[in-house]
């Protein structure tokens, strides 16, 4: 397009094309020149080196009770990618697409707090059940 920034093309592949698939699903992005430019390299790494520098972190302290709801939503993780996906897709978007953004928060939250409630259950489960068939650990996880 005439007139846009010639940052996007600096990034290479995937990165482009996940940036332009995400500007064009993104309604804020809509008529503001100054989001339409795209991510640089500079933006990407630094972006890649904070995740980096953050997972170490977590990993050193991965023992803490903090970080036990995580553990157990990546206990199951297939099911929790499964579930997450069917709470979205049908539930909180048909209910509450464009609403204000407390209300995307609280909903944010008790979703997330259903997906916890939900891992912690499967824990349950899990060690109630050692024998299970193959298809229920492949979906609860081994």
């Amino acid at each position: 397009r005439p007139g846009r920034n010639e940052a996007v093309e600096d990034v290479p592949g995937p990165s482009r094309l996940g940036w332009e698939w995400f500007r064009t699903q993104v309604g804020f992005f809509a008529g503001d020149p100054t989001l339409d430019t795209g991510p640089t390299v500079e933006f990407v790494m630094t972006g890649f080196g904070l995740m980096l520098a953050i997972l170490g972190m977590i990993r050193r302290q991965s023992h803490t009770p903090v970080y036990a709801p995580i553990r157990w939503l990546g206990e199951a993780s297939l099911a929790m990618y499964i579930l997450h996906f069917v709470l979205i897709r049908f539930v909180v978007m048909p209910r509450f697409q464009g609403k204000p953004l407390p209300e995307f928060l609280a909903v944010s939250t008790v979703t997330t707090l259903a997906l916890v409630a939900v891992a912690l259950g499967l824990r349950e489960l899990k060690q109630r059940w050692p024998n299970r068939p193959y298809a229920v650990r492949f979906l609860l996880g081994g």
